[in-house]
């Protein structure tokens, strides 16, 4: 546990300047009333103000208790912000009961530290001191609320932050080790401004580490308490105080879900106080460009295409469209790994020798608030630019290409170099105010695709436009309806529940893709795990698992072969063991967190509550234990509607089940124990009030919900009666 620590400032007299003790009302040293101020964050306070405006903390003295007032030599910690989260990340949070109520959750813990904060803090006056800690942490909170983790806490001369929660991401530990690399190089840059300037040494050391913790209670202000589970956040701490100046060290865990987006080198085994076993360290040294997952599932090799022919089918019959210049947009949607990466990257394998202009764009989960990501990316394709080229370089292949498709272009140059942070003095000139500026550089765009394509068939591709920037966007909605009468083909995926805005136009065409099928599903296994045949046991593994998604085979697979965990068989392929419910792969279990998490709060803990009831339900079991009277239909047919649920049966009663098994299990393990164990207590007391012949056939089951709970008498007291009751049926092994 670590609890946030409070400061409490020496009041400054306003007549004389004088420093008096935290809480004092008049000047010791002239007698002048002094002003009033917050104990928790040293904000200004009215005389009759109960509490504080700033932070919302009760406006009491500090307690007197020593171990919370800095005795007079130690020195002077910095003070931490007064706010820790901003509006826009708050308002994500705060719509999540859960996130205030607990939950368990899988995060990464970022600790960054000032180096040499003892030796700095004698040689600098408090105020001196306080001012050059308050610029670093504005740097750290700003990396940090950019790729959306949360300040969790100061500690004077350092920061923690979690990234996972309390808003949930699929890519939790990519988005901290960017943060970490982001506040290393704006560290760098102010310590080099303070040895310039002051003559001062300056730089944080990071750690990074991933696990599970539980979320705890969020106070007025943000600031949360996490109790980590294991040696997460305690591990994290450790590496960051063993990590060089300037550097970022990681965990073995963390290592594993950023190494194919980043550059890591091996600092081997390290002893870290108060662990009683040497740790594996790995340094983050770099950032890799432009990839998203798929570029990382290229980089290992593809497995096999298994199936899809109709799609690729659909997809060949669109070139064909493109090439004889009827232009149209076609939507791959589908959930989360279901496959349509895989099936752009057939389609621009066939466009290979087809004689057509191929750009693409990836949209990324922590690019968002990059404004006009997508459509760089595709201009940087475009002109071939490549990072760390000269600027002179960019700019002659800026002008050269638009020169090259046509001369009448030139007016357009400016602004596309604009667009891509290339120097644009131009722009400036013209004197345009903002808004006529943004026309002007998307209409530049536009005329530049169009007129590429009446030289030769273009292709277009936008890959996860659920995560698309504003800007991109508007520009995309602006250039959609010109489509048709151009020689473009706009391909876009985005998963289940995206819309875009030119969904209902006749020239779209919407490609769903399915989950693959049981047979298609095995002989995929089969090739990822290198082996002939599946055994039985394993077949039904793998079906029950992945039902059929690509990305969780590929997952599954890949957790199989490193824990060693298949076996030869006389039947085939078979486990060496059974994997519990809630062994899950963690890249799986981060994805479907993060879509969990983005539900509206109501269908969240509905999917929760279902997830207590097992892998398939009734409707009048759902019911039964919502609270407080609400009727759960409307929620559970959204779940459907978005299929997280499906309907199972419609007789003798309304019956569901979950889309996936996994949704199920990573739904369940988001409850935090207390709240799993009530839910199964009133699970199992629900199940009690059924007629008395349905309640016999379900007598299993009353006594696995209430062994789950507190009311584990009841749980022995049901199981024996399914006892008598399998004895009557001459179950005598059951």
């Amino acid at each position: 546990m670590f609890p946030p620590p409070r400061y409490y400032w020496p009041v400054q007299c306003p007549a004389c300047r004088h420093e008096n003790r935290a809480g004092a009302r008049f000047c010791d040293e002239c007698g002048a009333a002094l002003p009033r101020a917050c104990p928790a964050c040293g904000a200004a306070a009215r005389s009759n103000a109960k509490f504080c405006d700033e932070c919302g903390q009760p406006l009491t003295a500090a307690p007197a208790s020593p171990a919370r007032v800095a005795p007079a030599p130690a020195p002077q910690r910095a003070a931490a912000p007064a706010s820790y989260t901003p509006r826009h990340l708050a308002e994500k949070i705060l719509v999540s009961r859960a996130a205030i109520e607990g939950e368990r959750k899988q995060v990464t813990v970022l600790f960054a530290d000032c180096v040499g904060f003892t030796a700095l803090s004698t040689r600098l006056d408090p105020e001196d001191l306080h001012g050059i800690m308050d610029g670093c942490f504005q740097n750290v909170m700003e990396a940090v609320h950019r790729y959306e983790g949360t300040v969790n806490q100061f500690t004077g001369d350092g920061v923690m932050a979690l990234f996972g929660a309390p808003i949930a991401h699929e890519d939790h530990a990519v988005r901290a080790a960017a943060a970490a690399l982001a506040i290393q190089k704006a560290t760098q840059e102010y310590g080099e401004r303070l040895r310039r300037e002051r003559g001062l040494d300056f730089a944080l050391r990071i750690g990074l580490n991933t696990g599970p913790v539980v979320v705890g209670r969020i106070g007025d202000d943000l600031r949360m308490d996490y109790t980590a589970q294991g040696e997460t956040v305690n591990l994290a701490a450790r590496l960051q105080a063993s990590a060089p100046p300037g550097g970022v060290l990681v965990s073995d865990a963390t290592r594993r879900l950023v190494s194919d987006y980043f550059l890591t080198e091996d600092r081997g085994e390290l002893a870290l106080k108060g662990l009683d076993r040497p740790v594996r360290a790995w340094a983050v040294t770099a950032q890799r460009s432009r990839r998203a997952r798929f570029d990382v599932a290229l980089e290992r090799g593809l497995t096999p295409l298994v199936g899809r022919a109709g799609e690729l089918a659909f997809l060949r019959e669109s070139i064909e469209r493109v090439q004889r210049g009827r232009g149209h947009v076609v939507s791959i949607v589908g959930p989360a790994g279901v496959g349509k990466s895989r099936l752009v990257w057939e389609l621009k394998r066939e466009l290979m020798s087809a004689g057509v202009t191929y750009l693409e764009a990836h949209c990324l989960p922590h690019g968002a608030s990059a404004p006009l990501h997508p459509v760089i990316q595709m201009l940087e394709a475009n002109f071939r630019l490549e990072e760390g080229e000269d600027t002179e370089v960019q700019i002659a292949k800026v002008e050269q290409g638009v020169n090259a498709l046509d001369p009448q272009l030139a007016w357009t140059i400016p602004y596309l170099k604009h667009l891509l942070a290339l120097p644009a003095p131009e722009v400036e000139a013209e004197g345009l105010d903002q808004l006529q500026r943004k026309r002007r550089m998307m209409e530049a765009v536009r005329a530049l695709v169009f007129r590429g394509a009446q030289q030769r068939p273009l292709v277009l591709v936008a890959e996860d436009l659920q995560w698309m920037d504003a800007g991109s966007d508007e520009f995309f909605q602006l250039t959609v309806d010109s489509v048709p009468s151009q020689a473009v083909l706009f391909v876009t995926t985005y998963r289940a529940g995206y819309a875009p805005s030119w969904q209902d136009r006749s020239f779209h065409r919407r490609l769903s893709l399915e989950p693959l099928p049981d047979e298609e599903t095995l002989q995929m296994a089969a090739k990822l795990l290198e082996v002939d045949d599946l055994a039985p046991t394993l077949r039904q593994f793998v079906l029950r698992r992945a039902e059929g998604n690509p990305f969780f085979v590929e997952e599954l697979a890949r957790y199989l072969r490193e824990h060693d965990l298949v076996a030869p068989g006389a039947d085939g392929a078979t486990l060496r063991r059974e994997l519990a419910e809630g062994e899950v792969p963690a890249t799986v279990h981060d994805l479907l967190t993060a879509r969990i998490d983005r539900l509206p709060e109501p269908l969240k803990r509905t999917l929760q509550l279902t997830a207590v009831l097992g892998s398939e339900f009734s409707l009048s079991l759902v019911q039964a234990l919502a609270d407080g009277g609400e009727d759960p239909k409307p929620h559970v047919d959204e779940l459907v509607r978005l299929e997280l649920l499906h309907e199972k049966d419609l007789f003798p009663e309304l019956t569901y089940r979950f889309g996936h098994l996994l949704i199920q299990q990573v739904a369940y393990q988001g409850l935090l124990l207390r709240a799993r164990a009530e839910l199964h207590a009133r699970a199992g007391a629900a199940l009690e009030r059924l007629p008395a012949g349905r309640a016999d056939d379900v007598l299993q089951q009353i006594a696995e919900h209430y062994a789950r709970s507190a009311e584990r008498e009841r749980a022995v007291s049901f199981l024996v009666r399914a006892g008598d009751r399998w004895l009557s049926l001459f179950a005598y092994a059951d």
